[in-house]
């Protein structure tokens, strides 16, 4: 049986979009092969190693974010006011340092974290020899160590599975101006892991970017792939979170960023509606907008629940429970919320606000029959707001049954990312 390693930066219970795609990738592929993770961890054990629902998973420990985490907690729990100061300043400092060291850094990528993953991946492959490793990104070290192995052992199998854009991505580079100064290096390193690997699997948010130089010259290896997020949920693993009343229940999960993926233009139209005289919206986030949120909790008082952070579990249970889905686009072209395929695979009717002409979700609800799209335009919030409406009220109880979600939808299927994974590393 060949040994497969993946190497990214969280994986269950530590959900992100990127580790809930790897993780179902992994459960499609585990039958069929030794499967191998590891994985990133912010506690106090430098390693952790644990078997996990038939995989082998190794957690090794980010320092910097343990300490980060040390310190804020050390913040919260203080009970005296000196102390709370003492360590409120202590957080700020070790940022701020962190920060002067990131600037003057050539690239924006940790080498103790390659070093870690291509240390941990080594003495795997001197217990059970390597046939593949697929390093997931972002971040983009696990890329990094996957090429370093691969200079190692030719034999190897080296396929990196691209979620995000390196080079472009302003906000790891934490700036456009940083972004720019560093984009000669950083296109240089992308040029050397995309000539060192076997194949690259992309999402079509990144074809355009990869369908130019230095890229194009390798467009053989480029392997399309949509986000493996379709599956079918058990319902006896689903708890009941609404309280039982006769309002609709509008549900939000996901983070909201206020530069990327601002909800200030749904809740305005939201709230002007009239729909939530009748509902209830329930927003399951992470992110950078709680103050725009709670600017809209006077105006919206017995209306919007704000949960803030939950488990998995639970924000899945709400997406099944849910009468209306709302999906917030993104004011960038190279990203899209991968919960639009978990929303999809819930059947239910989905609300989608963009802000893009080109926005590329509203080409994945094309064929969706329950499906609402609006552009936030000033202009246009009194007619969105009818729309939503009609559009909440109209299909209150509707749902699409999951054997047509497949149809439509097949290339967001787990086993159809795995069987071309299976397809390279047997060629």
């Amino acid at each position: 049986m060949k040994h497969i390693v993946f190497l990214l930066s969280n994986y269950k219970p530590n959900i992100t979009a990127t580790s809930n795609c790897a993780f179902n990738v992994i459960q499609s592929l585990k039958g069929n092969y030794e499967v191998s993770v590891i994985c990133l961890h912010y506690g106090e054990e430098k390693i952790i190693k644990e078997s996990m629902d038939g995989v082998n998973v190794i957690r090794i420990r980010d320092n910097y974010a343990y300490i980060l985490n040390l310190l804020k907690g050390k913040y919260l729990s203080s009970e005296s006011s000196y102390t709370k100061v003492l360590f409120g300043v202590i957080f700020k400092l070790f940022r701020i340092l962190n920060y002067l060291v990131f600037l003057i850094k050539p690239t924006s990528i940790r080498r103790s974290i390659i070093n870690k993953f291509y240390e941990n991946t080594k003495a795997i492959n001197f217990e059970k020899k390597v046939s593949a490793i697929i390093p997931v990104s972002l971040g983009y070290e696990s890329v990094v160590a996957g090429y370093k192995l691969k200079l190692d052992q030719k034999e190897t199998v080296f396929i990196p599975y691209l979620f995000d854009p390196f080079t472009q991505n302003i906000a790891l580079h934490k700036g456009s101006f940083v972004t720019k100064i560093r984009k000669k290096r950083h296109l240089a390193l992308e040029k050397k892991v995309i000539e060192a690997s076997d194949k690259v699997f992309i999402l079509p948010q990144l074809e355009e970017i990869f369908s130019q130089p230095p890229f194009s010259e390798h467009k053989s290896k480029i392997v399309l792939t949509e986000h493996p997020l379709l599956g079918k949920v058990d319902n006896k693993n689903l708890s009941q979170v609404f309280s039982r009343n006769n309002k609709i229940k509008i549900v939000y999960t996901g983070a909201l960023y206020q530069k990327i993926r601002n909800p200030e233009y749904f809740l305005n139209t939201f709230k002007i509606s009239g729909i939530n005289k009748i509902s209830e919206l329930h927003m399951y986030t992470t992110g950078d907008c709680d103050s725009i949120l709670n600017k809209f909790i006077p105006s919206l008082k017995n209306t919007l629940i704000l949960h803030g952070r939950v488990a998995f579990e639970e924000a899945q249970s709400a997406m099944y429970n849910a009468d209306i889905l709302i999906n917030l686009g993104n004011s960038v072209s190279y990203q899209i919320p991968s919960k639009i395929f978990e929303y999809i695979a819930t059947g239910k009717p989905i609300v989608h606000i963009y802000s893009l002409d080109d926005d590329k979700v509203i080409d994945i609800l094309k064929d969706y029959p329950l499906a609402l799209c609006l552009k936030c335009d000033i202009e246009q919030m009194e007619e969105n707001s009818q729309k939503l409406f009609n559009f909440c009220t109209s299909n209150l109880g509707r749902s699409i049954e999951y054997e047509e979600i497949k149809e439509l939808y097949s290339a967001a299927l787990p086993e159809t990312t795995s069987n071309l994974f299976s397809k390279y590393i047997h060629k």
